[in-house]
């Protein structure tokens, strides 16, 4: 029940009729999930989402895919790539929380970068970036850099 309640009813996807803040990096990034997505940040387990975006970097949907538990967070790239192609999106970035507080990726998270960055190029989609948020906006990183 918590899952569905999460996927279906806290984020949904999300467009509009202009696109969003362009993100030109991890830090633009954190400071729009924690801006846009408070309870993501602040959650007490690992949330993924992914944050479609225009050939400018510009936002044009959020979308909801995974709910874990404390320390991980199960990311099937089929599940990212459905989501992402609903978006009217040339390119996506992924994004999770750490409730630990260490934005340090994992081995796993970077595990999952890879796995985004091959299924991307698969279906034509440019997978830009993966950040890792904790409930501070200064406090993230970027497991697409390791």
């Amino acid at each position: 029940k918590a899952k569905y309640d999460y996927l279906k009813h806290e984020l949904q996807i999300v467009r509009g009729a202009k696109p969003g803040p362009a993100l030109n990096g991890p830090a633009d990034v954190s400071r729009f999930v924690h801006d846009a997505f408070p309870s993501l940040a602040n959650a007490a387990e690992e949330r993924f989402i992914v944050i479609g975006m225009d050939h400018k970097h510009r936002v044009v949907g959020v979308a909801p895919v995974a709910l874990g538990d404390l320390s991980s967070v199960q990311v099937p790239a089929a599940q990212v790539l459905r989501h992402v192609l609903m978006l009217p999106a040339t390119g996506f970035i992924a994004v999770h929380n750490h409730p630990s507080e260490d934005p340090l990726p994992s081995f796993e998270d970077v595990q999952v970068t890879m796995r985004m960055l091959e299924a991307g190029k698969y279906v034509g989609v440019r997978f830009l970036d993966h950040v890792i948020v904790t409930s501070d906006p200064a406090v993230f990183a970027s497991a697409s850099s390791t």
